[in-house]
């Protein structure tokens, strides 16, 4: 699951403009509305072959300025599951003692509410705060609110407290994370009559839709832009640390950030080579990004 799916009933959704495409892949086709009806396709599946993201085809020209901000994934960067990644802990700790850097961390998740992943978090040494967490969930919550939209959650029931105050009456507009249990003969006819269609199922089981729709979360240059609006830096001045090439390095850069590689969670052997995006670095863990990044920034500095 890439983050999360928003939908929203327009009359081109309740008509049934677009056709859900069927092919399995890792993206999905998104229709972004324009203005009053118009519509332009993005078209980001991943062919069978060469395994390649056409979606961020991006090289590591990225040149930093005064580097004073660090993004990082947490899945698959510093944790995976309920363990600490060897000398993860310390890398963040090392980092943090930078009196020039801030550091805020961004995560697809929508298994749990921010307050609980920073909790475990925290269970295994890891100084992070919740304000310093940037999930799809709180992003997704944030399109609700200044969208004025009413929501029908399709999601894990762990992460619904996240969206405490969201008026769920009489929905216009459908939620969706991973949550299997969600996707039921009930859910389709709530969002049936929420005068969304069938669609959302279709991107959810088949990684496509031809709903207007809006993903939130990595790689959208928008949920990056979060993070760094609550800096109040610009893109230049920041690095991306992960594991995804694709939704990690690939979604920062295209954003205008550096983008560091770590070998570590989901990597495999030649993903900076093979799916079209040229890491800034590619290093074999945090520990590495942290060495990294400090010699930048006393560089910078010089």
């Amino acid at each position: 699951m890439k983050g999360i799916l928003v939908i929203a009933a327009t009359a081109s959704s309740i008509t049934g403009r677009g056709r859900p495409n069927r092919r399995a892949a890792r993206h999905w086709d998104i229709i972004h509305q324009i203005p009053a009806g118009s519509f332009t396709t993005c078209n980001t599946l991943q062919d069978a072959a060469p395994q390649r993201c056409d979606r961020c085809p991006v090289g590591p020209g990225i040149v930093l300025a005064m580097l004073s901000a660090v993004l990082a994934d947490l899945s698959g960067t510093l944790h995976v599951g309920g363990s600490a990644l060897p000398g993860a802990a310390a890398a963040l700790a090392r980092l943090r003692q930078h009196p020039s850097l801030e550091v805020r961390f961004v995560t697809n998740t929508t298994k749990d509410t921010t307050s609980n992943l920073v909790r475990l978090l925290q269970a295994m040494d890891f100084d992070i705060q919740q304000h310093e967490v940037f999930s799809s969930l709180r992003a997704a919550k944030k399109l609700i609110q200044d969208q004025q939209l009413r929501a029908l959650l399709l999601l894990h029931p762990d992460a619904l407290p996240e969206f405490g105050g969201i008026d769920c009456c009489q929905p216009n507009a459908v939620v969706m994370g991973l949550a299997q249990q969600a996707f039921s003969y009930d859910s389709m006819n709530a969002a049936w009559a929420a005068g969304i269609g069938p669609g959302p199922y279709a991107a959810a089981l088949e990684f496509a839709t031809g709903r207007t729709a809006q993903v939130v979360g990595k790689p959208q240059p928008s949920f990056f832009q979060l993070a760094l609006d609550d800096l109040q830096v610009p893109p230049e001045a920041a690095v991306m640390v992960g594991d995804d090439v694709c939704d990690d390095v690939g979604g920062a850069m295209a954003c205008g950030m550096a983008g560091l590689l770590v070998q570590t969670g989901k990597y495999l052997p030649g993903d900076e080579r093979s799916k079209g995006v040229q890491p800034t670095a590619t290093v074999k863990d945090s520990a590495a990004a942290v060495d990294w990044i400090l010699q930048k920034v006393g560089t910078s500095a010089d």
